[in-house]
């Protein structure tokens, strides 16, 4: 049974909390992916998710945040943790330590990045844990099996279509045959739609995915900072209105980042798409998008999305 089968124009607002931990940036000798930064875990839990907090708290809405563990238990985040828990919001599993190779670590490792991420998160919130996305949307039917095994309720990793795979593939031959060394890892998900379906059902338990949102025709993924502008979001948006019974609103930290500011600013190719804005105009077209999704849609956690999503199949 489909989302369509649930009352129409849902909304998540979803947010990657990565610290900036494997994001790529270029220098003198080719590319290179971010390593484990203090300093960026700082910025992120000191800085950038209180900006994310106010705006949500300002629009009363309420979002799915996807942490990694090893970040989310560093020295000084609890202040933030409890606020985030105090406003009702969601905390789900972005993995254990954000390998970005997931899906091409040993089995031993992969179940550690799942279980421990889920125990670490649920010890420092209080609150269950039953979601997990993928670092760089990694998932795999192993991942899969492993999510189920460990009690969560729902993944949100796949982009659907063509495109997401097939960048990756031709990224990865590149950065191997000009680099030498590939940062981009594939992904292989045992189902792909763009409607949230069941992908996994095993010893009564089932898993619910939640893909993310990508253009028709051409897949292109509908990720917020991409969204240079409102009225790129109002075109992007305009093709999946009608098309799409559950929008996924998905940000990153550091789109949150104030980059005029140099004890701030931390380069990455990623970054690159929201510096040629200042924060608040950033923040203002962020506003606007809340608005209008809660105009249209009604915007609810994952969780309780993936809630309604399971009764509807008992009824």
């Amino acid at each position: 049974m489909l989302a369509q089968d649930l009352p129409p124009r849902y909304a998540l607002i979803t947010i990657d909390v990565d610290c900036m931990h494997g994001h790529t940036e270029n220098h003198q000798e080719g590319r290179r992916q971010r390593g484990r930064e203090d300093r960026c875990i700082d910025l992120s839990y000191q800085k950038w998710l209180p900006r994310y907090l106010d705006l949500l708290a300002e629009q009363g809405l309420r979002s799915t945040f996807f942490l990694v563990a090893d970040f989310a238990r560093q020295k000084g985040n609890g202040p933030l943790l409890q606020r985030l828990v105090a406003a009702g919001h969601e905390v789900a599993s972005h993995s254990l330590t954000h390998r970005i190779e997931l899906c091409m670590l040993p089995p031993a490792e992969k179940a550690r990045e799942i279980r421990e991420s889920k125990k670490i998160l649920e010890d420092l919130t209080g609150q269950a844990v039953v979601g997990f996305r993928g670092p760089g949307y990694a998932f795999d039917a192993e991942i899969a099996r492993l999510l189920v095994e460990n009690g969560y309720l729902y993944d949100s990793s796949v982009v659907p279509g063509y495109l997401f795979p097939w960048y990756k593939r031709v990224r990865r031959l590149y950065d191997r045959l000009v680099y030498g060394s590939a940062i981009v890892h594939p992904n292989a998900p045992p189902q792909v739609g763009r409607s949230p379906y069941i992908i996994l059902a095993a010893n009564g338990r089932r898993l619910v995915e939640l893909p993310l949102n990508v253009l028709p025709v051409v897949p292109y993924p509908f990720i917020s900072h991409v969204f240079t502008s409102a009225r790129k979001f109002r075109l992007m948006y305009g093709l999946l209105r009608h098309r799409t019974p559950l929008l996924v609103h998905t940000l990153h930290d550091f789109e949150f980042m104030d980059c005029d500011h140099p004890e701030e600013f931390v380069p990455s190719q990623a970054v690159a798409s929201v510096a040629g804005q200042d924060l608040p105009t950033r923040l203002a077209m962020q506003r606007y998008i809340f608005t209008t999704l809660a105009r249209e849609r009604q915007v609810v956690t994952a969780r309780e999305y993936v809630e309604k999503f399971l009764e509807k199949q008992t009824d």
